[in-house]
């Protein structure tokens, strides 16, 4: 039978129960009782470890799965689905699994490329399907859906709209064209650059070959349906979050629920990210990778080389992953390249495929060992404090690793929990250094420039008031408060928020609505130029990494047609000084974690 979990801190050693789901490809008729031995004692250690660990971290609810030689060790839930603690977490409460999706993708995409006779995943997108366009002639030309799915396009990562989330009625269709105008000064195939609308665009091309059918319906039909994966959907499509850990926050230092709301701020980009799943369908995903293509009664669901293909390196990585090496920590994790969909990696002399994932406070992790035929899948919720859910969740993902490894555990818990520990470093393998963790940055501490006084400018705020647009990333609205006294700014969903002018040309942004948690963490500053008559003509937003994007003022025609245009502006735009203006577009490191995966 299926375990299902009980609150936190209330599971015995006794109930956990092992998963005896047999994969056939492993010529494996029935575990041995040696082996059951084993694998419950396996399942007994992870088991008590996640709760002495919870103990000292602020996630409120957890949920894991263990597979092993093509068995189920453990799946469970731990904590409660929100911070009302009215409902516990089980096995088969809901997470969204985020950038985990993408080995969702990138399976189905190298299942249908399979499948063709002349067709490869370095194939010209062009050559087959003539509408594929990006944003230079050598993209267009050349690009492969290898190049889609590796990150290698050279594409800035632009995370800020999907954060606030594109408008509810923008179709994968409407994005895909917009793409073309997705501005990049990167070269092509120079370096990794991890970039969510590339899986998007892959997806894309995918239902224009398929007829049209729409991706969501392709990884139902192809793979969700054979793996029997019923409790795994899509998140755009979800009207009662009821089943899921609800995503949460400390806001001004209470934990609080957040709006559910704010996993769709993943579409039209659900191929890179909207997937929701939990922990006995991610342990049929896990068993499926680990045998290459095989279903739950061993039937062939996928040909082996199609996931040969998703987990073959593709570009030397070069995402923030600080790497764990002797002699500062006594054991090896040595991150290896980007594949499609995975990430190669080193640990302890074994290889290792994995990803990470994270979407409004979720965070999720799935490392697999295929030459030891093992897995294992984390996902939490909860604030990103201090590097508090990453240590939670690598100090778990350490310690399973290594006892399905059959390793010694370099992690103890009065290491993974020194706060709790009444005594540090009293045996050997407490004296090992904790584990190095990959740091998340963090949130700038960007203090405004002195306020401004309102009468003392040139403009008076109505000279801000409008719609401004860009080609790729759409409309913002600068609006006049009711009380006519500031401004409100408008991007996408749920990108709200109110002006307080800091300067000629300058103003702090807070959010209000879903998104106002993100005020205890950071500001945003929004800056405006004017055009060589003197007119407020663009607004200047930092949408990933310093990468400053202008948005143009448009205008209703004198025709009466109510068609919008752009006003041409001649001459030069005048900016705040740049001095101003660096300090005004720092970085918003924290955004980046909320959306994608930390690798």
């Amino acid at each position: 039978m299926r375990q299902t979990a009980s609150p936190l801190g209330s599971s015995p050693l006794w109930s956990v129960v092992i998963l005896l789901v047999l994969t056939p490809a492993l010529a494996m008729a029935q575990l041995t009782p040696s082996q059951a031995r084993s694998f419950k004692h396996l399942a007994g250690d992870i088991d008590q470890f996640v709760h002495h660990i919870l103990a000292c971290h602020q996630s409120p609810a957890l949920t894991l799965a263990v597979v092993k030689d093509g068995h189920v060790v453990l799946t469970k839930g731990y904590g409660n689905t929100s911070t009302n603690k009215s409902r516990p977490t089980t096995a088969k409460t809901r997470f969204a699994i985020a950038s985990l999706t993408k080995a969702f993708t990138a399976t189905l995409i190298a299942r249908w490329v399979h499948s063709q006779k002349n067709i490869t995943m370095d194939s010209p997108i062009k050559s087959f399907y003539p509408e594929f366009r990006v944003i230079d002639d050598l993209r267009s030309e050349t690009a492969t859906f290898r190049d889609l799915l590796a990150h290698r396009m050279g594409v800035p990562s632009y995370f800020k709209p999907l954060v606030m989330g594109y408008p509810s009625d923008m179709t994968r269709d409407m994005l895909a064209q917009r793409l073309a105008h997705m501005p990049t000064d990167l070269q092509f195939r120079h370096k990794l650059v991890y970039n969510n609308y590339m899986y998007t665009l892959a997806a894309h091309v995918l239902e224009k070959m398929s007829a049209d059918r729409k991706w969501e319906e392709l990884l139902r039909e192809a793979i969700l349906r054979p793996l029997e994966m019923s409790g795994t959907g899509y998140l755009e499509d979800v009207n009662n979050f009821s089943d899921f850990a609800l995503p949460c926050d400390l806001v001004n230092g209470t934990m609080v629920d957040l709006s559910p709301e704010l996993f769709k701020t993943v579409s039209p980009c659900g191929p890179a990210g909207s997937v929701y799943s939990n922990a006995e369908d991610m342990a049929k995903w896990m068993t499926f990778l680990l045998s290459g293509g095989l279903g739950p009664r061993g039937t062939r669901v996928v040909d082996p080389e199609v996931i040969r293909l998703t987990f073959e390196p593709v570009m030397i990585s070069t995402l923030p992953f600080q790497e764990l090496n002797k002699p500062h920590c006594p054991v090896g994790h040595v991150t290896l390249s980007y594949d499609m969909g995975w990430v190669t990696a080193n640990y302890r002399g074994y290889r290792q495929v994995y990803h990470t994932g994270g979407i409004v406070t979720h965070s999720s992790r799935l490392w697999l060992y295929p030459d030891m035929k093992a897995g294992i899948y984390i996902s939490v919720n909860g604030p990103q404090e201090k590097n508090d859910k990453k240590n939670l969740l690598e100090s778990l993902m350490y310690y399973a690793s290594d006892l399905l490894l059959n390793e010694p555990a370099w992690l103890n818990r009065s290491l993974a929990c020194p706060d709790l520990s009444s005594r540090q470093q009293t045996t050997s393998s407490d004296s090992q250094p904790r584990p190095t963790h990959p740091a998340d940055p963090a949130p700038t501490n960007r203090t405004p420039h002195e306020s401004y006084n309102l009468t003392a400018g040139r403009d008076n705020l109505q000279d801000f008031v409008g719609e401004f647009w860009h080609q790729c990333f759409g409309l913002i609205e600068i609006l006049l408060s009711q009380s006519n006294d500031s401004l409100v700014f408008k991007f996408g969903r749920f990108g709200w928020m109110n002006l307080k002018r800091v300067s000629d040309l300058e103003f702090q942004g807070l959010y209000y609505g879903p998104l106002s948690f993100l005020n205890s963490h950071e500001t945003e500053l929004i800056s405006f130029a004017r055009n060589s008559r003197g007119t407020v003509d663009v607004v200047m937003v930092d949408l990933d990494d310093d990468k400053l994007i202008a948005f143009r003022r448009r205008h209703a025609n004198t025709d009466g047609t109510g068609e919008r245009t752009f006003e041409n502006s001649s001459g030069r735009l005048h900016l705040a000084p740049p001095t101003r203006l660096h300090v005004a577009l720092q970085t918003w490191t924290l955004l980046v974690f909320l959306i994608s995966c930390y690798v």
